[in-house]
């Protein structure tokens, strides 16, 4: 198997991690405090490329055995899992070195991710109200594009107010490795988000010598996890991203996203932070119309009973059940819409919820199909989406 060397070349505006074909560029005004010893950050950024290419990792610098380990088991199990896109591989380093308590950063607590999104909200009001401190970590290059700077800076200001209420502090980092991963394919493999993951562990792990806990909050609940697999953030791997000094750690596995909206409801500072519409001439607002607004729109009613006013359209269409796609993310989400909002006594406050519901549990005795045309087309976008 061919080996990826991976150079670490540092500026006073950069970090750049280059191999013989590609470069992967990290900016921050936080460089100062990114690691000065420990590499086995390069080793996370670069593993989807390694593993798409089939090709081993040699950073030149120091690195732990831990991470040798940890980066083989994952590598494995990715393979495991996708064996004709992705392969297992080995890391090594220049030097290994002996593990070190970090420094720490004395009061900062964990260091959290904080996108905006209601995963990574829910998380870090939880553990506020708990009493827990943490320094905040946003990414850019991920859910905003690096070309939409304007963008991202409106979302940093939008999400200002919830990261000072729950952040001792925040730290933002701008990385391409995106485009890395783009290169080979490696973002997205047959309709699973990889890469994402690896690039928060990877960024995350630039902070190691002063932070102990990297915390990511968990996309789905643990057993939800079964139906959007293979997925990049999963309680199955995430774990694996230990060096022995410093690991990643998955919060709040065990709720699902509606079951978190009522913590969220309790606070305005926090509803009035989110961020999720995928509308770029909209973001970071939330427009209320796109696939991800409607869906976050049902999911608040049939959680707390009403939509909040942090959309533009706050009403819910008639054809919601349009909105939804046959990728496995969208069959879990209507999924759960439906049966939550029959379980807590919601579902006639669905348009067409009932009927939905009877169909896909199969207990409608006159099929939607042969029923009106807007229940006919609800009744061939289920039947699409369940195979029912």
């Amino acid at each position: 198997m061919d080996t990826l060397y991976v150079k670490i070349l540092r500026s006073a505006d950069s970090l750049r991690l280059v191999t013989s074909d590609d470069t992967i560029q990290i900016e921050s005004a936080s460089l100062d405090r990114f690691n000065h010893g420990r590499c086995d950050f390069a080793a996370w950024l670069f593993m989807p490329v390694a593993m798409r290419r089939g090709m081993n990792i040699h950073v030149e610098g120091s690195g732990s055995q831990a991470t040798i380990a940890n980066a083989r088991r994952m590598s494995e199990i990715w393979e495991a899992w996708m064996p004709e896109k992705l392969s297992a591989i080995n890391v090594l380093f220049d030097e290994v070195r002996t593990p070190q308590p970090s420094a720490g950063e004395a009061g900062n607590g964990d260091l959290c991710f904080y996108s905006g999104g209601i995963d990574s909200t829910y998380s870090i009001l939880k553990r506020h109200q708990e009493g827990k401190q943490q320094t905040l970590l946003t990414v850019f290059g991920m859910d905003y594009e690096l070309d939409r700077e304007d963008e991202f800076a409106d979302m940093l200001e939008k999400t200002r107010p919830f990261a000072d209420l729950a952040g001792n502090e925040r730290l933002v980092v701008k990385t391409d490795a995106y485009h890395a991963y783009q290169k080979y394919r490696a973002n997205v493999i047959n309709n699973g988000h990889i890469s994402h993951i690896f690039v928060l562990a990877g960024i995350g792990h630039l902070f190691s010598e002063r932070f102990d806990n990297l915390i990511v909050a968990a996309d789905a609940r643990l057993d939800q996890q079964f139906v959007v697999h293979p997925n990049g953030s999963n309680d199955a791997t995430n774990h694996l991203f230990d060096d022995g000094e410093c690991r990643l750690s998955t919060d709040s596995s065990d709720v699902s996203r509606s079951e978190k909206l009522p913590l969220l409801a309790t606070s305005d500072t926090a509803l009035n932070s989110l961020t999720f519409c995928v509308n770029h001439s909209i973001k970071p607002k939330n427009c209320g119309l796109c696939g991800k607004c409607i869906r976050t729109k049902l999911l608040f009613l049939i959680a707390t009973g009403s939509v909040p006013d942090i959309f533009i359209e706050r009403n819910i269409p008639g054809n919601w059940l349009e909105s939804f796609n046959h990728k496995r993310g969208d069959q879990l989400f209507l999924s759960e819409i439906i049966l939550r909002a029959q379980h807590s006594g919601r579902i006639g406050q669905l348009p067409g919820g009932q009927a939905i519901y009877e169909s896909l549990k199969g207990l409608r005795k006159t099929p939607l199909r042969k029923s009106s045309s807007r229940l006919s087309r609800q009744y061939r976008k289920l039947k699409k989406l369940f195979r029912i």
